[in-house]
Protein backbone atom coordinates (compact mmCIF):
# COMPACT_ATOMS: atom_id res chain seq x y z
CA UNK A 1 0.00 0.00 0.00
CA UNK A 2 1.40 3.46 -0.70
CA UNK A 3 0.75 6.73 1.11
CA UNK A 4 0.42 10.06 -1.13
CA UNK A 5 3.49 11.96 0.62
CA UNK A 6 3.70 15.41 2.14
CA UNK A 7 6.87 17.56 2.34
CA UNK A 8 6.88 16.80 6.15
CA UNK A 9 6.78 13.03 5.54
CA UNK A 10 9.52 13.05 2.76
CA UNK A 11 11.48 15.26 5.49
CA UNK A 12 10.80 12.75 8.48
CA UNK A 13 12.04 10.18 5.86
CA UNK A 14 15.26 12.12 5.35
CA UNK A 15 15.93 12.47 8.84
CA UNK A 16 15.40 8.68 9.64
CA UNK A 17 18.21 8.01 6.84
CA UNK A 18 20.55 10.19 8.02
CA UNK A 19 20.32 8.61 11.70
CA UNK A 20 20.15 5.14 10.27
CA UNK A 21 23.88 5.70 8.15
CA UNK A 22 25.38 7.82 11.03
CA UNK A 23 25.04 4.49 13.49
CA UNK A 24 25.78 2.31 10.99
CA UNK A 25 29.24 3.88 9.85
CA UNK A 26 29.59 7.85 10.45
CA UNK A 27 32.97 7.92 9.22
CA UNK A 28 32.17 6.65 5.85
CA UNK A 29 28.84 8.30 5.70
CA UNK A 30 30.38 11.69 6.07
CA UNK A 31 33.43 11.40 3.72
CA UNK A 32 30.93 10.23 0.85
CA UNK A 33 28.50 12.87 1.81
CA UNK A 34 31.39 15.67 1.56
CA UNK A 35 32.03 13.92 -1.47
CA UNK A 36 28.38 14.31 -3.12
CA UNK A 37 28.20 17.86 -1.66
CA UNK A 38 31.44 19.47 -3.27
CA UNK A 39 31.38 17.88 -7.13
CA UNK A 40 33.37 20.08 -9.16
CA UNK A 41 31.15 20.94 -12.65
CA UNK A 42 31.84 18.71 -15.11
CA UNK A 43 33.72 20.85 -17.22
CA UNK A 44 36.06 20.76 -14.37
CA UNK A 45 36.93 17.19 -14.67
CA UNK A 46 40.06 15.68 -17.03
CA UNK A 47 39.53 13.30 -19.65
CA UNK A 48 41.07 10.63 -16.90
CA UNK A 49 38.64 11.27 -14.08
CA UNK A 50 35.49 10.70 -16.12
CA UNK A 51 37.35 7.30 -16.95
CA UNK A 52 37.27 6.01 -13.57
CA UNK A 53 33.89 7.21 -12.55
CA UNK A 54 32.85 5.58 -16.01
CA UNK A 55 34.33 2.93 -15.20
CA UNK A 56 32.97 2.54 -11.44
CA UNK A 57 29.27 2.87 -12.97
CA UNK A 58 29.88 -0.01 -15.48
CA UNK A 59 30.75 -2.51 -12.60
CA UNK A 60 27.16 -2.21 -10.97
CA UNK A 61 24.57 -3.58 -13.01
CA UNK A 62 23.93 -7.18 -12.26
CA UNK A 63 25.60 -7.45 -9.21
CA UNK A 64 25.26 -5.99 -5.47
CA UNK A 65 27.05 -2.70 -3.92
CA UNK A 66 29.52 -4.84 -1.80
CA UNK A 67 30.50 -7.03 -4.72
CA UNK A 68 30.88 -3.96 -7.02
CA UNK A 69 33.03 -1.70 -4.60
CA UNK A 70 35.06 -5.07 -3.35
CA UNK A 71 36.29 -5.66 -7.46
CA UNK A 72 37.18 -2.09 -7.79
CA UNK A 73 39.09 -1.74 -5.32
CA UNK A 74 41.18 -4.54 -7.00
CA UNK A 75 40.92 -2.61 -10.45
CA UNK A 76 41.27 0.98 -10.15
CA UNK A 77 44.95 0.89 -9.40
CA UNK A 78 45.29 -0.57 -12.92
CA UNK A 79 43.13 1.98 -14.50
CA UNK A 80 44.06 4.92 -12.55
CA UNK A 81 46.91 6.21 -14.97
CA UNK A 82 46.77 8.73 -18.17
CA UNK A 83 44.51 7.64 -20.50
CA UNK A 84 47.26 7.39 -23.36
CA UNK A 85 48.97 4.81 -21.91
CA UNK A 86 46.15 2.53 -21.20
CA UNK A 87 45.94 2.62 -24.95
CA UNK A 88 49.36 1.88 -25.65
CA UNK A 89 49.58 -0.70 -23.45
CA UNK A 90 46.03 -2.00 -23.91
CA UNK A 91 46.65 -5.76 -24.29
CA UNK A 92 48.93 -5.53 -20.70
CA UNK A 93 46.05 -3.96 -19.53
CA UNK A 94 44.00 -6.36 -20.34
CA UNK A 95 45.49 -8.98 -19.19
CA UNK A 96 45.61 -7.38 -15.85
CA UNK A 97 42.07 -6.26 -15.43
CA UNK A 98 41.03 -10.44 -16.47
CA UNK A 99 43.09 -11.48 -13.94
CA UNK A 100 41.35 -9.26 -11.06
CA UNK A 101 37.77 -9.15 -12.81
CA UNK A 102 36.68 -11.99 -14.76
CA UNK A 103 34.23 -9.97 -17.10
CA UNK A 104 35.36 -9.94 -20.60
CA UNK A 105 32.80 -8.06 -21.58
CA UNK A 106 32.83 -5.10 -18.96
CA UNK A 107 36.80 -5.48 -19.21
CA UNK A 108 35.98 -4.50 -23.21
CA UNK A 109 33.14 -1.93 -22.69
CA UNK A 110 36.68 0.16 -20.20
CA UNK A 111 39.26 -0.37 -23.08
CA UNK A 112 36.63 0.81 -26.00
CA UNK A 113 36.30 3.87 -23.91
CA UNK A 114 39.88 4.57 -23.04
CA UNK A 115 40.16 4.28 -26.92
CA UNK A 116 37.46 6.35 -27.72
CA UNK A 117 38.05 8.88 -24.83
CA UNK A 118 41.78 9.43 -26.10
CA UNK A 119 40.50 10.22 -29.55
CA UNK A 120 38.14 12.27 -28.70
CA UNK A 121 39.27 14.76 -25.66
CA UNK A 122 38.60 17.11 -23.70
CA UNK A 123 34.40 14.74 -22.46
CA UNK A 124 33.91 16.89 -19.60
CA UNK A 125 33.62 20.20 -21.08
CA UNK A 126 31.57 18.89 -24.13
CA UNK A 127 28.95 17.67 -21.98
CA UNK A 128 28.91 20.42 -19.86
CA UNK A 129 28.03 22.79 -23.24
CA UNK A 130 25.81 20.37 -23.94
CA UNK A 131 23.51 20.73 -20.70
CA UNK A 132 21.72 17.84 -18.76
CA UNK A 133 19.25 16.94 -20.97
CA UNK A 134 21.87 16.16 -24.08
CA UNK A 135 24.53 15.11 -21.97
CA UNK A 136 22.50 11.82 -20.13
CA UNK A 137 21.65 11.01 -24.05
CA UNK A 138 25.60 11.34 -24.51
CA UNK A 139 26.44 9.18 -21.62
CA UNK A 140 23.92 6.30 -22.90
CA UNK A 141 26.13 6.07 -26.36
CA UNK A 142 28.89 4.98 -24.12
CA UNK A 143 29.64 1.11 -23.77
CA UNK A 144 27.50 -0.37 -20.81
CA UNK A 145 25.73 2.81 -19.54
CA UNK A 146 21.97 2.73 -19.37
CA UNK A 147 18.83 4.22 -19.17
CA UNK A 148 19.50 4.50 -15.46
CA UNK A 149 23.23 3.90 -15.36
CA UNK A 150 23.54 7.23 -17.65
CA UNK A 151 22.02 8.97 -14.37
CA UNK A 152 24.36 7.51 -11.67
CA UNK A 153 27.62 8.56 -14.01
CA UNK A 154 25.82 11.88 -14.56
CA UNK A 155 25.56 12.36 -11.37
CA UNK A 156 28.73 11.32 -10.61
CA UNK A 157 30.48 13.55 -12.90
CA UNK A 158 28.93 16.58 -11.44
CA UNK A 159 25.09 16.95 -13.15
CA UNK A 160 22.47 17.42 -10.15
CA UNK A 161 20.71 14.34 -11.31
CA UNK A 162 18.65 11.90 -9.60
CA UNK A 163 19.46 8.15 -10.01
CA UNK A 164 16.14 6.34 -10.28
CA UNK A 165 17.51 2.76 -9.54
CA UNK A 166 15.54 0.17 -8.14
CA UNK A 167 16.31 1.52 -4.28
CA UNK A 168 15.29 4.62 -4.77
CA UNK A 169 12.31 3.42 -7.32
CA UNK A 170 10.50 1.07 -4.27
CA UNK A 171 11.32 4.08 -1.56
CA UNK A 172 8.90 6.47 -3.80
CA UNK A 173 6.47 3.79 -4.89
CA UNK A 174 5.98 3.60 -0.64
CA UNK A 175 5.22 7.27 -0.61
CA UNK A 176 3.10 7.35 -4.07
CA UNK A 177 5.80 9.55 -5.67
CA UNK A 178 9.00 9.45 -7.68
CA UNK A 179 12.42 9.37 -7.30
CA UNK A 180 12.79 12.88 -8.77
CA UNK A 181 10.05 14.63 -6.84
CA UNK A 182 11.36 12.64 -3.24
CA UNK A 183 14.75 13.96 -3.80
CA UNK A 184 13.76 17.00 -5.52
CA UNK A 185 11.15 18.14 -2.52
CA UNK A 186 13.67 17.17 0.48
CA UNK A 187 16.65 19.09 -2.04
CA UNK A 188 14.58 22.44 -1.60
CA UNK A 189 14.01 21.81 2.41
CA UNK A 190 16.89 20.95 3.46
CA UNK A 191 19.30 23.18 0.96
CA UNK A 192 21.14 20.30 -0.19
CA UNK A 193 21.89 18.98 -3.85
CA UNK A 194 20.16 16.67 -5.45
CA UNK A 195 22.34 14.37 -6.11
CA UNK A 196 23.46 14.29 -2.24
CA UNK A 197 19.72 13.78 -1.30
CA UNK A 198 19.57 10.70 -4.32
CA UNK A 199 22.89 9.35 -1.99
CA UNK A 200 21.96 9.52 1.40
CA UNK A 201 18.74 7.52 0.42
CA UNK A 202 20.56 4.96 -1.47
CA UNK A 203 22.81 4.42 1.14
CA UNK A 204 20.24 4.08 3.83
CA UNK A 205 18.71 1.56 1.94
CA UNK A 206 21.97 -0.23 0.86
CA UNK A 207 22.97 -0.61 4.37
CA UNK A 208 19.78 -1.20 6.18
CA UNK A 209 18.18 -3.51 3.71
CA UNK A 210 14.56 -2.83 1.80
CA UNK A 211 12.76 -4.43 4.36
CA UNK A 212 13.94 -2.13 6.81
CA UNK A 213 13.78 0.90 5.05
CA UNK A 214 10.12 0.12 3.80
CA UNK A 215 8.89 -0.60 7.14
CA UNK A 216 10.44 2.95 8.62
CA UNK A 217 8.51 4.94 5.39
CA UNK A 218 5.12 3.00 5.49
CA UNK A 219 5.16 4.21 9.90
CA UNK A 220 5.91 7.52 8.60
CA UNK A 221 3.59 7.88 6.28
CA UNK A 222 0.71 6.24 8.69
CA UNK A 223 2.01 9.00 10.91
CA UNK A 224 1.40 11.55 8.31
Amino acid sequence: MTCMGTRSCYLALWNAAVKSCMEYDAEAFKENLDWFRYLPAPGQISDEEFYLEYCFVVLHPGVSTVVAHSVWDRIRPILDQPLPRIVRNEKRVRTQLLRMYRNERKVGYMLDTARYLVANPGVGRRLERMGREQALKYLQTLPGIGKVTRYHLARNIGFDVVKPDRHLTRLAEVLGTTPNELCCVVAEETGERVGVVDYVFYQWCAWAGFDEVGEVARAICAAS
